[in-house]
């Protein structure tokens, strides 16, 4: 099966994510492509982590869950799937379950940008200010230049700080 509606590569899959925000007509034809690709290939775990976001994208948060644990099924070391799994867990406001996918992405891929950002947030929202700080200030050793993690780290050292007074 060739694809028709998703591209190859990360320039058209961006591509096609714009395409799909602006005419849901695309977004219909890019999952039943992916379905059919899904179907006629089901060890392959990159159709079906591809379908997981086109599903995500119209917010079927369980729906992308499953297809990506599929997809980690077939492929154990897919990059990044823990990480989603991760963002869709603390979107749902299970902390605890985030932070158990972003350590599974970490011992896989321990490059993966914003993963400690991800971890950080986590450990924020289970109100670990110290665990937090400590994964905001591991991001920052990855890229010195993350804004996102520079302002999380100073908003909670300045949190951290309130309490000692």
């Amino acid at each position: 099966h060739a694809y028709r509606v998703v591209p190859a590569g990360i320039a058209g899959l961006r591509a096609l994510g714009a395409a799909m925000a602006a005419d849901t007509s695309v977004a219909r034809r890019a999952e039943a492509e992916l379905r059919a690709r899904v179907a006629a290939s089901p060890w392959n775990g990159i159709d079906s982590e591809l379908l997981s976001d086109v599903v995500l994208a119209r917010g079927d948060r369980a729906g992308a869950r499953a297809l990506l644990e599929r997809a980690l099924s077939t492929s154990p070391a897919l990059p990044r799937a823990h990480e989603r799994l991760g963002l869709m867990a603390l979107a749902a406001g299970d902390a605890r379950a985030a932070l158990d996918e972003f350590r599974r992405e970490y011992q896989r891929h321990p490059e993966t940008a914003r993963n400690a950002l991800h971890e950080g947030m986590a450990w924020r929202r289970l109100g670990d200010l110290k665990r937090a700080r400590g994964a905001y200030r591991r991001e920052l050793r990855r890229d010195p230049r993350s804004t996102e993690a520079l302002d999380s780290l100073d908003a909670v050292e300045r949190v951290i700080e309130r309490g000692r007074r």
